[in-house]
């Protein structure tokens, strides 16, 4: 498993939750999965390109990054991986590369415009991203999907 992005709170306990569940850290030659949480769409789309350009992996997980209500900047990016996402499930997936996206926010997608009525519910933890990071693994057929936990 390779684990990009700032390592820093949520991610430090992703990474830890990963390696606990059976999944070792490896560098980008050796990975089989990529867990990308690089928050920048250019960058999470070039690092997503280099992993299957590599060639070996099996699974590509975009985690998206929240967006709070009003940062159209954030938006874009989010809006951007999450179409990455979808298309390159089908381009990948001659090669075996399954590729889906993680969502752990209450935050709407298109800020400002929250059709969906939000309940409170609690945020999703590293563990919750860890199980589905590891259900996705283990689905050989999930490919081009979003799950959206918490909030």
């Amino acid at each position: 498993m390779l684990l990009l992005g700032r390592r820093d709170g949520p991610l430090v306990q992703l990474a830890g939750q990963l390696r606990a569940s059976g999944l070792p850290e490896a560098d980008a030659q050796s990975a089989t999965i990529l867990v990308n949480a690089l928050s920048g769409a250019d960058d999470a789309i070039a690092a997503s390109e280099a992993f299957a350009e590599r060639g070996g992996g099996h699974l590509i997980v975009h985690l998206l990054p929240p967006v709070p209500p009003g940062d159209w900047p954030a938006c874009r990016d989010t809006t951007l991986i999450w179409a990455y996402t979808r298309h390159a499930a089908l381009a990948f997936a001659p090669a075996r590369l399954r590729v889906n996206a993680l969502a752990a926010c209450g935050a709407p997608a298109v800020p400002g415009l929250d059709v969906i009525p939000r309940t409170k519910a609690a945020a999703a933890t590293a563990g919750d991203l860890a199980g589905a990071v590891l259900a996705m693994a283990r689905w050989p057929s999930m490919t081009g999907q979003l799950i959206r936990l918490g909030g």
